[in-house]
């Protein structure tokens, strides 16, 4: 039986039912196999199939699928990056609560504020305990004063007192019954009070919105601020409140009151004594008889012990009626005392928080410069105007002639701008009251040199009155020659405006022998800076002259009146000084 022909490739494999064979090629040229009508495959297709995927392919594909991914993500990234750096503050992005969390600085009106809040608490929180804390301190006085009051009621006490009103008063009795340990105890008070000061100082400074943390300018600041006020006259250490000075002249005040009345009350009983001693009198002179040559020491003995035994029972009877009355005269004086200490110890207090107030101005005028300065904003506007307030102000300080009322004007006016600033407020205030001294100046004295008029010379001494703006001088009485005339000198005083001439008035009268006096008069007007004209300094000499002339219708100094315009021309030198000024404290540091 004849074999069918063999396909060289290889036997037929069913592989299920098929309906024929059938083979096309792929695009790089090699046959692939496909299922024929039959459902049959070759062998040699099968193994076709099995060959290994082209690895490449994948390699790079997964290299270019990952760069794109890549760039997408970066693109994202720097998409929201730009967006959290256009969120507003407070967002609540990371790098916002890092800046939130980071201390703060206070603006230096803030800082004000809360300096002069602690610094009013301070000085209420110390006017609420003086009263508790002096009371406390004289409580051991007030006990006392039944122990005075024995002493007060015995024949030793009236006699010590009644040497009070003879001698100088020493206060050692009250001082040593009444006052012991009083000086110790309002040291105290002193001490406890400035403690109190302090901690409320400090307390309020640091509450509110200066308990959180600050930032390190506002911190250096504050810290400032409760160093210098704890240094800043401290009452406990100022000799200004005197307590034992103060102590010493209320004792001894009211150990003169006590004797005055001692006084008057003793010298109402002396009648009554008088009479107690007379009646044993008889019986102590007859019992004397017995001593002999003795017999006179022991009747003055027996006078002296009966005037004892008669003052005393009258002391006690004295007691009895008075006493209530004594101790609370005693407590009177005692609470007059306590009120004038209270006052003592509040306008120390009160003094201090003055000071305080300007050391803390001072810091807040620097922690406001300090600001500006590490912003940038403002601080070169603020020294040239500093600079150019003290330039001008500077001349002024030294002359005289520069305190013209247009400059000073001119000053003061320029300052309005800047009045509130923080920075320049303390300049500001201090050139304010500075530029007010500027604008007086004072006339220390005055030499009148001269001669009466030819035709009423004579060797008569004269005296006179000079007027300056209606303030009235007395010139004492001088001799005068017919040849020499006269030179008078007096001591004025007294201060006047620079922006107003100065008017005055001349009566010079004549001391005659015989006749009645003469009077001569006449009055004068100067412009103070014009007759300094351009010397320097702070202290002058003007040179006035002034015509006078006899007054024959005047019979008195107080009315003379004459006005002349032609006369006897005297010379007047007034000596001027000029209020100095201080150098301004305040003055921004733009070094």
């Amino acid at each position: 039986m004849t074999k069918p022909p063999m396909d060289t490739k290889g036997p037929i494999v069913k592989t299920g039912p098929t309906r024929g064979e059938n083979r096309s090629r792929n695009k790089d040229g090699r046959w692939r196999a496909k299922r024929s009508d039959a459902g049959e495959l070759r062998a040699g297709d099968i193994g076709e199939m099995k060959k290994p995927p082209n690895l490449a392919r994948w390699f790079w594909g997964g290299i270019i699928l990952m760069a794109v991914l890549t760039i997408l993500l970066s693109f994202i990234a720097i998409f929201r990056q730009s967006s959290d750096l256009h969120e507003p503050v407070g967002s609540g992005s990371a790098e916002n609560s890092s800046q939130e969390g980071e201390p703060a600085e206070k603006s230096a009106s803030e800082l004000e504020e809360q300096l002069n809040k602690a610094n009013k608490a301070a000085l209420e929180a110390v006017k609420k305990k003086v009263e508790p804390l002096i009371d406390a301190a004289y409580e051991p006085v007030y006990d006392a004063i039944p122990i005075y009051a024995d002493f007060h009621y015995s024949v030793l006490g009236e006699y010590t007192e009644l040497t009070t009103a003879v001698l100088p008063y020493l206060g050692s009795k009250l001082q040593e019954m009444l006052f012991s340990g009083l000086e110790e105890r309002l040291d105290q008070v002193s001490v406890e009070l400035d403690i109190v000061f302090n901690a409320t100082f400090q307390s309020e400074l640091e509450s509110g919105a200066f308990e959180i943390d600050l930032g390190p300018l506002t911190k250096k600041a504050k810290d400032d601020a409760l160093k210098r006020m704890r240094i800043t006259v401290p009452v406990s250490s100022a000799a200004t409140l005197g307590t034992a000075a103060a102590i010493k002249v209320a004792t001894t005040a009211m150990a003169k009151k006590i004797a005055s009345k001692l006084a008057i009350k003793a010298a109402a009983k002396a009648g009554g004594k008088l009479l107690a001693t007379s009646t044993g009198a008889g019986a102590g002179a007859t019992l004397c008889l017995w001593s002999g040559p003795g017999a006179g020491l022991c009747a003055a003995a027996g006078g002296v012990a009966a005037w004892f035994i008669a003052d005393s029972a009258i002391v006690k009877l004295d007691e009895f009626w008075t006493r209530d009355d004594f101790q609370a005269y005693l407590s009177k004086m005692l609470d007059e005392q306590k009120v004038d200490l209270r006052s003592k110890f509040e306008k120390a207090f009160a003094a201090r928080a003055v000071a305080v107030q300007k050391d803390s101005d001072e810091i807040v005028r620097q922690h406001d410069f300090t600001l500006r300065e590490l912003s940038g904003v403002g601080n070169a506007e603020i020294c040239r105007f500093a600079e150019n307030l003290k330039a001008r102000y500077e001349p002024m300080r030294e002359h005289l002639r520069e305190r013209r009322p247009g400059a000073l004007q001119a000053l003061s006016s320029a300052t309005a701008e800047f009045a509130e600033n923080l920075s320049l407020r303390t300049m500001i205030q201090e050139l304010d009251q500075n530029l007010q001294k500027a604008s007086s100046f004072v006339v220390t004295g005055v030499q009148i040199q001269g001669n009466l008029p030819e035709d009423y010379r004579a060797d008569r001494d004269v005296s006179g009155r000079l007027t300056l703006d209606g303030k009235l001088h007395k010139i004492s009485r001088v001799p005068a020659s017919e040849n020499d005339g006269f030179s008078m000198s007096l001591d004025v005083g007294a201060t006047f405006p620079l922006d107003q001439p100065l008017n005055y008035s001349l009566v010079l009268e004549q001391h005659l022998r015989i006749m009645g006096n003469r009077f001569f008069g006449g009055v004068g007007k100067v412009e103070i800076l014009d007759a300094i004209g351009t010397l320097d300094g702070l202290n002058h000499s003007v040179r006035l002259s002034i015509l006078i002339s006899h007054d024959e219708a005047t019979g008195s100094v107080e009315e003379v009146g004459v006005q002349p315009e032609i006369g006897q021309k005297i010379t007047l030198i007034l000596h001027l000084r000029a209020v100095p000024l201080a150098a301004l404290e305040g003055v921004p540091d733009c070094q």
